[in-house]
């Protein structure tokens, strides 16, 4: 978080709540927070890779194996306000006055498709002198709603808007999960006598 100034008003506060101001935050923390808005409060740590191994198939070295869900926090929220915001993303995708409904409008009524949540965004870039210079846009997001697996977050520098820039994006990824989950289903079919 960028240096506070001394003469911090009730409106700096408001201004903090919905992203602007002082605040900087990486696609990774908000990957992080996305994902405890959607499993119910848990923080997780990040993991980028699952697991590390020789190139020589040979090789007598143990892969190096990274645990997934490691709790690191929890958020302290109730299940009521989770509830409540979990609806409010998925209005985001679903409803027709949500900023991301065009990038979902036919993927989410498609029929065997997640159900995607989302948030857009767009982040305000100024220079040293306080100079608006470019925005930045976000989407946020995880699906599917009834059982999130999967949180994914998309930023774009000088986008035009999170939900005509990064939503699309964000679509796209989705849409591919469920092309691997099919595949793998399909492959555990065809092996199950």
């Amino acid at each position: 978080m960028k240096r506070l100034n001394a003469k911090w008003r009730p409106g700096d506060t408001a201004n903090l709540c919905i992203g602007q101001g002082a605040i900087d935050v990486t696609p990774l923390q908000m990957a992080v927070m996305t994902a405890a808005f959607a499993n119910g409060g848990k923080v997780l740590w990040p993991r980028l890779v699952a697991r590390v191994e020789s190139a020589d198939p040979a090789s007598p070295e143990a892969p190096q194996i990274f645990p997934e869900g490691r709790v690191r926090d929890h958020l302290g929220v109730s299940e009521r306000s989770l509830k409540i915001l979990k609806d409010a993303m998925l209005a985001d995708t679903e409803n027709p006055e949500g900023t991301a409904y065009p990038a979902f409008r036919v993927y989410s009524r498609t029929a065997g498709l997640m159900r995607v949540c989302g948030k857009t965004g767009t982040a305000q870039v100024k220079d040293r002198y306080g100079k608006l210079e470019d925005d930045t846009t976000w989407f946020i997001s995880f699906a599917p709603y009834e059982s999130p697996r999967y949180a994914v977050v998309v930023m774009v520098e000088s986008g035009g808007s999170g939900g005509g820039t990064c939503a699309p994006v964000a679509r796209e990824i989705y849409t591919a999960i469920q092309g691997i989950e099919a595949a793998a289903a399909s492959k555990t079919l065809a092996r199950t006598p």
